[in-house]
């Protein structure tokens, strides 16, 4: 089914009108949640408008700017799943977010959806279908409805012509945060956001709670609703992968919880009785982006070199995201480069990367180090083994293609044609978010519990 995976969204309410160049400055900022579409809805005297478009934002609106103003606007990136591959762009515009419905009482109304409800049919349309089927209740009695029937994993933004309402899962299992600007003469503005880097003009409140309903609206941020069957499984690889450094977590930036798992991984090196690693002059390297803050925390524990050795290519794409083999091939093959003044002959690297699911990535960076002559090199992942497939939002490959599951994780470096390889525990890297048993980690669990 054609699905949502892993997306990013945006909010604005304001009681003066908003700028449209401020609004997609601020989407941009969720790019790196969803590369294959986005799109636009506000508010006019004539009702609801969308603009959806094929590609990324930068690509679509020139110099991130848009010549429109408006009290509200909802937006929508949406991630590329191996499911749509083969639809036409046609069809994928069509299906693009934000996708629009129409109710008795309530008018034309605008829907973002992020997460994965498991179903055999479009899971946002599904939705929408249920919102227009209760015609004699207004929004504010559907939203609950809606919440206690799907269990998992979704986070709505529905913005009406007078409100933007935001809805969290029972589960809590994607991020959504709130903010909000003061009171300033023309009344207060607030926003709701997949992640708080997109904050450009407000300044962070809070995370939505699991089963959450909040209304934005003339008088800021209300909450509406909160269930109570609500429980907590926080998904571990958006910490690990998807989430913008930048972006605050439950009192953390992720960056610094990164920067943590690079020391829980040297504190690891450091207690080995066996096969240990000789430290004394190796070189650190982070994997651009998501590997780099690791990368830091393991030098800075060792007090080592770290070096940015090896860079992203500019326009070049998250391959974990890509829809096709090829697609992953081509692009994890020209995605990173090795300056080629720098002398490598004879040296020791020490690479840090976020997490390994294919290998396919992680075996051309070792490639490109050994063609430059490099004495050893050897990997270590800030994430434990990814053994399953992801039921609630994140497109990890089939168990076949998992690494994980192919290559024993004692013949993991031979296989890379690395030096050495570990991973950081399960349990470290969770107690480095809470100590609190309020994690889905059900894709690096060998035999993975379904129930919270």
């Amino acid at each position: 089914p054609y699905n949502n995976l892993m997306c990013g969204i945006f909010g604005v309410y304001q009681n003066h009108n908003y700028s449209g160049t401020q609004f997609i400055q601020s989407l941009n900022r969720l790019q790196h949640r969803g590369h294959e579409s986005c799109g636009i809805s506000w508010v006019d005297a004539s009702g609801i408008i969308t603009k959806k478009n094929l590609g990324l934002i930068k690509d679509n609106y020139v110099g991130l700017e848009f010549n429109v103003v408006s009290p509200m606007f909802c937006g929508h990136v949406r991630y590329s799943t191996s499911g749509n591959s083969k639809n036409d762009d046609a069809k994928k515009i069509e299906e693009a977010q934000p996708l629009t419905g129409y109710h008795k009482r309530l008018g034309y109304f605008a829907v973002c959806h992020n997460g994965n409800i498991p179903m055999d049919t479009h899971d946002t349309q599904n939705i929408i279908d249920n919102i227009m089927s209760y015609e004699s209740l207004n929004i504010e009695q559907i939203l609950p409805i809606i919440l206690e029937k799907y269990e998992r994993s979704f986070n709505l933004l529905i913005m009406t012509d007078d409100a933007i309402y935001a809805v969290k899962d029972r589960y809590g299992t994607r991020p959504m945060c709130l903010g909000q600007v003061p009171a300033r003469g023309q009344g207060q503005g607030c926003c709701v956001s997949s992640e708080s880097c997109a904050m450009n003009d407000f300044s962070y409140t809070r995370e939505m709670r699991s089963g959450e309903i909040v209304r934005l609206g003339g008088d800021g941020i209300t909450t509406i609703y909160l269930s109570p069957n609500s429980k907590r499984a926080y998904c571990l690889f958006e910490y690990i992968y998807f989430l913008n450094g930048e972006s605050n977590m439950n009192g953390m930036t992720i960056d610094m919880f990164r920067y943590s798992c690079g020391i829980e991984m040297a504190k690891n090196d450091s207690m080995k009785t066996t096969n240990k690693l000789k430290i004394d002059g190796l070189i650190v390297v982070g994997a651009p982006l998501t590997g780099i803050a690791s990368g830091r925390g393991y030098a800075d524990f060792f007090s080592l070199e770290y070096q940015q050795i090896l860079e992203k290519k500019e326009g070049t794409t998250r391959t974990f995201i890509l829809e096709s083999t090829e697609k992953r091939e081509a692009e994890s093959k020209r995605k990173y480069t090795i300056e080629d003044t720098l002398d490598l002959e004879g040296k020791r690297i020490l690479l840090t990367d976020d997490s390994l699911v294919r290998g396919i990535t992680l075996k051309n960076i070792i490639m490109k180090f050994k063609n430059r002559k490099v004495k050893e090199i050897h990997i270590r992942i800030a994430a434990p083994p990814i053994y399953n497939r992801c039921q609630y939002g994140i497109d990890i490959p089939t168990k076949e293609e998992l690494v994980a599951n192919t290559v024993d994780i004692t013949e993991m470096a031979a296989y890379l044609g690395c030096d050495s390889l570990e991973y950081i525990p399960l349990p470290t890297v969770s107690q480095l978010i809470t100590k609190e048993n309020i994690l889905c980690t059900e894709c690096f669990t060998p035999d993975p519990r379904l129930e919270f």
